[in-house]
């Protein structure tokens, strides 16, 4: 099997045949979905562009997919395949259990693809569309934006200069209130085989992927679902993730009635705090006892940066910000964290198989 890391660099020398002269013609993006990320981060995200097109929005449902072309100036449609026949890059923004057979489809067509998070609902689902990205030199991204988030790449610049001193704990906090009512549009977020997984997936993912270019991927997790739903979807997960040099992770998200967005990591020289965590203000106390604050905002569309991020990864033939291995690792965290909760025990996790 390849390895995570060979896949990265094979995408990343690969990208030559589908990219775009932004000098010579636009950028022609087509969107799979119609739900509430596209209608309030990717449509406008796309739209903010320069020298950019929307192509089209397609959906199973047509008459929904019409009602978000018409607001956006775009056509809609229920069929996929002419569609990735006239745009450059399709971004998949449908329920998980479809992300692949979508993603596929346009790879076979010779589309880039940008794909919600998490990745897929299985990891095996996603050993084809590896397979078309490298016969066709396409680029894959995975749309972990917090990675570009302003506060979070200066964290990963001072962690790696060792300005801090050596990493010991982490802890992040999430919850916001979910409690869609059975005719609710997003109600699928509670059935598993659609979604994927619970809140874990829905919102924990991103937060696994920041402790993962943070600190690079943990070696073994154990973690503990609760208020499972009728669908099989977590409404609250613990996690609690080790590394090789002895950092522990501890990674709490819940649909709870408050909202909070908190990393907190404590090293040998200084604590530091993201609260909210998009926030982009920084908490430095040192142990000498001075604090420093620092403010770093981000995006008021937090999609924008990575729609821009991904055209240009394409006009460049590089990689994007978070390419096909990226994601491929938070969905292996995920599927480690189900079987975790499922034995009680804690998981080895390999990375690199």
């Amino acid at each position: 099997m390849t390895s995570a890391a060979a896949m990265s660099k094979a995408f990343t020398s690969s990208l030559r045949n589908r990219s775009i002269d932004a000098s010579r013609q636009p950028f022609r993006w087509a969107i799979a979905g119609y739900g509430d990320v596209v209608q309030r981060r990717v449509a406008p995200a796309i739209l903010a562009g320069e020298n950019v097109v929307l192509a089209g929005i397609w959906g199973r449902t047509l008459a929904r997919a019409s009602e978000t072309a018409v607001r956006f100036g775009t056509v809609a449609t229920d069929a996929i395949a002419p569609l990735c026949d006239s745009i450059d890059a399709l971004y998949v923004a449908t329920p998980v259990s479809s992300h692949m057979e979508l993603a596929t489809l346009a790879a076979g067509a010779g589309c880039h693809v940008l794909i919600e998070k998490p990745l897929s609902a299985g990891l095996g689902q996603v050993s084809p569309l590896a397979q078309l990205a490298r016969s066709k030199s396409l680029c894959i991204g995975v749309a972990y934006y917090r990675r570009l988030l302003p506060a979070v790449r200066w964290l990963g610049e001072e962690i790696r200069s060792g300005r801090f001193g050596r990493s010991r704990s982490a802890l992040v906090q999430f919850s916001m209130p979910y409690t869609p009512s059975p005719n609710d549009p997003m109600v699928w977020r509670y059935d598993r085989m659609i979604a994927g997984g619970g809140v874990l997936a829905d919102a924990g993912s991103h937060r696994l992927d920041i402790l993962s270019i943070l600190f690079g991927p943990p070696v073994s997790l154990i973690a503990r679902f609760l208020d499972v739903t009728a669908g099989g979807c977590e409404r609250a997960a613990q996690v609690s993730l080790a590394w090789q040099d002895g950092l522990v992770a501890q990674l709490d998200v819940a649909w709870r009635a408050h909202h909070q967005d908190r990393l907190e990591i404590e090293f040998e020289s200084a604590g530091l705090v993201l609260d909210p965590l998009d926030g982009g203000t920084a908490q430095i106390s040192w142990r000498d006892g001075r604090t420093d604050w620092l403010e770093l905002p981000g995006s008021p569309n937090l999609h924008e940066p990575l729609v821009r991020d991904f055209e240009l990864a394409v006009r460049n033939q590089h990689a994007p910000a978070c390419d096909l291995s990226g994601g491929i690792l938070v969905d292996r965290m995920l599927a480690a964290a189900a079987i975790s909760n499922s034995t009680g025990s804690a998981v080895r996790l390999d990375m690199n198989a």
